[in-house]
């Protein structure tokens, strides 16, 4: 790395506290602007010194550079994270029901009626 500036260690920990109030996208287009002032190994300085993935500060380069910003009020593109279980697996109601069955409870004289005869803690081991 031919980085001939670097940050203090007192400025390094001003830097660090100031992005804990930002937001994620707000923390990206942070680390690429001190990245464009460094210059020449700003990127892999700042996502060391900063602990960010290097990757990051190309994406708010790109955002800044080529004003590719997200629309409106997202932060991060649609579609990403995991996908809800009830989505991805065909017959999880068939499961759960059958996992539970044996800890379902209710009134001889009102069958519809039935409730849980552990917790939700109890439930974690199950």
């Amino acid at each position: 790395m031919l980085l001939r500036i670097k940050y203090s260690a007192e400025i390094e920990q001003k830097m660090r506290t100031f992005l804990d109030t930002l937001s994620e996208k707000d923390k990206r287009r942070y680390y690429s602007i001190e990245a464009i002032k460094l210059g020449h190994g700003g990127q892999k300085y700042i996502s060391g010194m900063l602990g960010c993935h290097p990757q990051t500060v190309m994406a708010g380069i790109d955002e800044i550079v080529n004003d590719t910003e997200m629309p409106g009020e997202r932060i991060r593109k649609p579609g990403g994270g995991r996908k809800k279980i009830i989505e991805t697996e065909e017959n999880i109601d068939e499961v759960c029901f059958e996992i539970l069955k044996h800890h379902i409870a209710g009134s001889p004289n009102a069958p519809q009626f039935g409730f849980l005869s552990h917790g939700s803690k109890h439930l974690n081991f199950i």
